[in-house]
């Protein structure tokens, strides 16, 4: 007898000398016991679950890797964080997690990638222009560059989408979950009400004519 059964046994007892004048702990007692002689049966079932998993996202990154390397010779190197750097013609990953290295290949496989400097360029500007209605004293103009910071920033949710569409494709031929590769445009979509968020705080400091 496995010292899980032994355990379930004396709790059982122990449920059924439990005092009648307290039906509540009577119903209680054996709710809590059915959850510990379950778990020695399934946690040897999600550990095989979860290796089968992680077996199979290192097989899709891997296949992603060859792909990329051999359509546009662009290596995948480990490192912080995760991006494309088309001046290094490299992915920048920092857990090989197929769905967001799906998500960058669709980046390199995008026609806008040969014109990836101005797209950083693009980038970067719209990152400026999320807090510069927090640096005017004028109510009119605040907004006018909120509206301007928003602007800018959907081109880059609009290369974001494309990005996660193509590496959704990938992965659902690859037998990976192409829900997961748009995991991070919700953090895109929140950059164009940024201007909105600075413009309110300065707003409510008090800081407009």
């Amino acid at each position: 007898m496995t010292k899980y059964a032994i355990l379930n046994v004396l709790l059982t007892k122990r449920a059924q000398t439990v005092d009648e004048q307290h039906p509540v702990r009577n119903a209680l007692v054996p709710a809590f016991i059915a959850p510990l002689a379950a778990a020695p049966a399934s946690i040897p079932i999600a550990m095989v679950n979860r290796a089968q998993q992680t077996e199979r996202d290192q097989r899709i990154a891997r296949i992603l890797e060859r792909l990329i390397r051999r359509k546009a010779g662009v290596q995948v190197i480990s490192g912080p964080g995760d991006e494309f750097n088309a001046a290094y013609k490299a992915i920048l990953s920092s857990t090989r997690n197929p769905s967001i290295l799906a998500h960058e290949v669709g980046h390199v496989l995008q026609p806008s990638a040969r014109y990836w400097p101005l797209v950083g360029a693009l980038r970067n500007v719209s990152g400026i222009a999320t807090v510069l209605p927090a640096f005017t004293g004028s109510r009119d103009q605040a907004t006018q560059l909120a509206v301007l910071g928003s602007l800018l920033q959907l081109p880059i949710l609009g290369q974001e989408l494309s990005a996660s569409m193509r590496g959704t494709q990938l992965l659902r031929r690859l037998g990976g979950s192409p829900v997961r590769a748009f995991a991070g445009i919700p953090s895109y979509a929140a950059m164009a009400g940024l201007p909105w968020v600075a413009k309110a705080i300065r707003e409510r400091m008090g800081g407009y004519r």
